[in-house]
């Protein structure tokens, strides 16, 4: 069987993670760029992520990347949801979420590794949904203000179309949005575009 990947990515707090949890329950391999952030913060940079300033964002992008392809080449039967940020708010400001080169790599990988296609998934919403949202939810580390969400949407927005096009170069790759804005309507759309 080819397997798909799906990139599914948009801004924190459009409720893309609980929709991916929802819906994965042990049919496909779910891997979260945020946990594999977390990981490599705690285990091979060792700062707090309230120090993020410290951390050379090249080296970590390598790490966080090499990582990914390692648990991708694990699976060789399900089909992976990769539940990601295409714009990732650091230091030095909102950065792509994946380098170019990785991208590249990514692409030549899946290309390698007979894989179907890749499917990129943008789910966003409206950005009084997702101040609501962020700052009720206790488990965020930092609240946000308006401003910097509809930055955040912006840069997320521009990120996605950048993966999309260099993705698309090299191995077929589909692009598809989802406004979160009724979670039984995403939800619904989501399942129609995962049952492949």
């Amino acid at each position: 069987m080819k397997q798909i990947l799906y990139i599914i990515g948009g801004p924190s707090g459009v409720g893309k993670t609980t929709l991916i949890k929802k819906l994965t329950k042990g049919k496909n391999l779910l891997i979260s760029t945020g946990e594999l952030y977390k990981f490599i913060i705690n285990e091979k940079f060792k700062v707090r992520e309230r120090n993020l300033n410290l951390i050379d964002w090249n080296k970590f992008d390598k790490h966080v990347f090499s990582l990914l392809l390692s648990r991708i080449k694990q699976e060789s039967k399900k089909n992976i949801i990769l539940d990601t940020h295409f714009a990732v708010n650091s230091p030095e400001g909102f950065l792509q979420g994946f380098s170019n080169d990785n991208l590249l790599k990514l692409a030549s990988f899946l290309k390698n590794n007979n894989f179907k296609k890749i499917v990129c998934i943008y789910i966003s919403a409206p950005a009084k949904d997702i101040y609501k949202r962020i700052n009720l939810d206790k488990n965020r580390n930092r609240p946000f203000n308006e401003k910097q969400i509809k930055e955040l949407l912006h840069f997320s927005k521009k990120y996605y179309n950048s993966f999309v096009s260099l993705l698309s170069e090299n191995i077929c790759t589909e692009k598809i949005e989802i406004v979160n804005n009724n979670l039984i309507e995403a939800t619904f759309s989501f399942i129609s575009i995962t049952k492949e």
